[in-house]
């Protein structure tokens, strides 16, 4: 069984503002990928991971210890603890270290490290100028150690059943699983056929922990494009079809979280959405 998440709303929103500086960090230092993925953190045992940057770093966000641990591309890691941070310091702090390295030929200034940063995206990307609120808010990061650990738990749970679906059933191409910045959720891309961007006929299976008109974690999937008239498949309960604002499979986590094998039950269930999703697609 997996943790209850009724209580952990407030922990997940500061987990989501310390994930979205390794976000933005991964968008200025790796090219653009056609699905976007350069935006999203790779899930990784104790939370999310930038990944290896491309001069060797690399940024983890540990739910487990909340904290961030800079890894150097000499292996050497400094630990940045998250209690006492906002969500700017936290990038402050963050940006120190990799200066030393990785941002080296960025941060090279003695002034405000974060509003250097800002300078360099909005060069990649202009509106970042008039939206770095993304990622300087000043509100003191509140998380509860208990809560951060069972949406840990719930995360890879589900991340591993996403994955085991996809190398037992999934033979064409596909993006990572990644979690984005913006909505925190993890998400991957199924094509249809050999193009494989986000305009081409895909299935997104992912998970996320709420969304506009649904407070409260569950797991989705929904067909890209859709026919223009079809019959929605019936479902397995207690899935069910939600139709506002998008349209797709709904799967309350409450329903994940009561099973003792719930990676198997996810593996099973995005296979049920898939061959349900499939002939959607036109």
């Amino acid at each position: 069984m997996l943790p209850a998440l009724d209580h952990a709303g407030d922990t997940i929103r500061a987990l989501q503002k310390a994930n979205i500086l390794l976000s933005y960090l991964r968008f200025y230092l790796l090219p653009h990928d056609p699905n976007y993925t350069e935006w999203g953190t790779r899930v990784v045992l104790n939370g999310t991971s930038s990944d290896t940057l491309p001069g060797g770093s690399q940024v983890i966000l540990d739910f487990v210890d909340l904290r961030i641990i800079v890894r150097q591309p000499n292996g050497a890691e400094v630990t940045i603890p998250l209690h006492g941070h906002t969500q700017r310091s936290l990038f402050a702090a963050i940006l120190a270290e990799l200066r030393k390295n990785e941002l080296a030929d960025v941060l090279t200034g003695n002034g405000d490290l974060v509003e250097q940063m800002i300078a360099a995206l909005a060069v990649k990307k202009p509106s970042i100028a008039e939206k770095h609120d993304e990622i300087t808010g000043t509100e003191p990061l509140h998380i509860d150690l208990e809560a951060a650990r069972a949406y840990n738990a719930a995360l890879y749970s589900i991340f591993t059943g996403i994955a085991r679906f996809k190398a037992s059933r999934v033979n064409g191409k596909t993006t990572p699983a990644v979690v984005f910045g913006e909505h925190f959720d993890l998400s991957t891309l199924i094509f249809a056929g050999a193009e494989a961007t986000e305009q081409a006929a895909h299935i997104n299976i992912g998970f996320a922990p709420y969304s506009t008109g649904i407070d409260f974690p569950y797991l989705y999937a929904y067909a890209y494009p859709m026919k223009p008239s079809y019959t929605p498949p019936s479902l397995p309960a207690p899935a069910y079809w939600h139709t506002k604002g998008w349209t797709g499979i709904v799967l309350p986590y409450t329903a994940i979280a009561a099973l003792s094998r719930p990676e198997q039950y996810v593996e099973c269930m995005c296979d049920q959405f898939y061959s349900a999703l499939l002939p959607l697609l036109p």
